[in-house]
């Protein structure tokens, strides 16, 4: 059996509006030792046909369909399929510059002891407009404190992963959509995995009103809900670290609040209730409503 370098594994939920900006991008690498894995997770809308339609023209990608389950279940499902030793996670609205794969690739390959790797993201308008954005989270000697304040691969489309150590891991937590990612990163951390970031900007992060990042409220919710699972396992080494860590989400919250265009009055209050977490953090909530314009 063929076995690819890397598969991409593809959640798709309603996604007719981006898929096929999604889809075409990935053909359009320049590293084609690849498979795609597209799981449309119960979609009411066209969005399984476009997938099958590109899968006729790409034998490379492969398209099943299930009831829905939500993005957490559909990536770990994803990963027990694919054939390749390297997992490169791909949401539906977000699109890879040319050489994504190539690079990352090359990025796993140059230290083998790496488990995670990830790169820099671009924010764009939903419709694919760049904007001045783009993630400036630390790359290397990441520390409990980084992970759980925030995540620093921005997105699940800029997560590279060895299938192994995601397997063992017990990959996403089913039934938990916002924040997923962020726990997943924090226990692996935890657990002595090295996570490491490449210093290119490498995909487009679409800030997409319809989508799951949009519901700033559901974020918060998903971190609080992160947060009570991992302190349940590690609280010596989480309940230290929590304050400084809740009033950094809050000023991404509030960050994003602006970047989605939900305005003034829900930036704000996110960034009252930052300095209500963690008061010292009152240079670094300045710094965030200046360069969000709160």
């Amino acid at each position: 059996m063929y076995k690819p370098a890397i598969s991409v594994v593809i959640p798709c939920y309603n996604a007719k509006k981006f898929l096929s900006a999604t889809l075409s991008a990935l053909r359009a690498q320049s590293f084609t030792d690849w498979e795609a894995i597209v799981i449309d997770d119960g979609s009411t809308d066209n969005s399984s046909d476009i997938a099958w339609g590109l899968s006729q023209a790409d034998k490379r990608i492969s398209v099943s369909w299930q009831t829905n389950w939500g993005v957490s279940f559909t990536r770990n499902r994803g990963a027990e399929l694919a054939k390749a030793d390297i997992v490169a996670f791909l949401d539906s609205d977000d699109v890879w510059h040319p050489n994504f794969l190539q690079e990352m690739f090359d990025f796993m390959e140059a230290k083998r002891e790496r488990a995670v790797g990830f790169a820099r993201a671009r924010f764009v308008t939903p419709e694919g407009t760049p904007t001045k954005a783009v993630s400036r989270s630390k790359l290397k000697n990441l520390s409990t404190a980084d992970f759980l304040a925030g995540n620093p691969t921005t997105t699940c489309s800029n997560l590279v992963v060895r299938r192994d150590a995601f397997l063992k891991s017990g990959g996403f937590k089913k039934g938990l959509n916002h924040a997923e990612d962020q726990l997943w990163l924090l226990q692996m951390h935890l657990n002595g995995y090295l996570i490491e970031g490449h210093d290119r900007i490498l995909l487009d992060y679409r800030t997409n009103n319809a989508g799951l990042s949009s519901d700033i409220e559901a974020m918060r919710r998903g971190w609080d809900e992160m947060v009570m699972t991992v302190q349940s396992m590690y609280p010596d080494v989480i309940t230290p670290a929590l304050p400084r860590a809740r009033a950094r989400n809050l000023l991404y919250l509030a960050k994003r609040a602006m970047r989605t265009g939900q305005g003034f009055p829900t930036a704000l209050s996110y960034l009252r209730a930052s300095l209500k977490a963690d008061w010292p953090t009152l240079p670094l909530a300045i710094s965030t409503a200046i360069h969000a314009r709160i």
